[in-house]
């Protein structure tokens, strides 16, 4: 009774860990179905959490440039990309740098465009992952821009990010 009262419906698996002697309570609530098993020892029986999450991680990759993002869902059973992101702004701001603007006035619009741009992004992605408590968020393409993004991205969402790749 005491889990039902204070799980998440949308739960699908529990974790507890118990210590009496090392004062340890630690419950966690999971996205995926895991076997009811329970071990007595002097340490936690993991290897039946590690294989759960083994099949069912998850990767969603980000390849960011100036003008698209694309997104990558990749699984143990299949690879989905979804609709990737187009920046028109972006491209506005660059046609407009052949007319008779001054640099400042220039540089001051694709800041502008790219910050919008990549905040679109994070939404997108923030959105994308939200879904995802158990995945991995690896965002890859030029420097500029994985930074922009990465620094839009806000917690919890950022702890899952595996890795930032430069791609030229």
């Amino acid at each position: 009774d005491c889990l039902r009262d204070h799980i998440a419906p949308a739960t699908a698996g529990v974790v507890i860990l118990a210590s009496h002697q090392r004062h340890l309570w630690y419950v966690r609530e999971l996205a995926v179905p895991v076997p009811t098993s329970a071990s007595i020892g002097t340490s936690p029986s993991l290897l039946p959490l590690a294989e759960v999450f083994q099949d069912t991680a998850t990767v969603l990759i980000a390849v960011l440039d100036t003008e698209h993002v694309r997104l990558i869902d990749i699984n143990a059973a299949r690879i989905t990309e979804h609709q990737s992101i187009e920046s028109d702004t972006w491209h506005a701001a660059r046609m407009s740098s052949r007319a008779a603007w001054n640099t400042a006035h220039r540089q001051r619009a694709q800041k502008t465009n790219l910050d919008r741009f990549t905040t679109q992004a994070a939404n997108v992605i923030c959105t994308l992952m939200h879904d995802r408590p158990r995945a991995w968020l690896v965002l890859a393409g030029s420097d500029e821009v994985v930074a922009e993004v990465r620094q839009r991205i806000p917690p919890p969402v950022s702890e899952q990010i595996a890795a930032t790749p430069h791609l030229t």
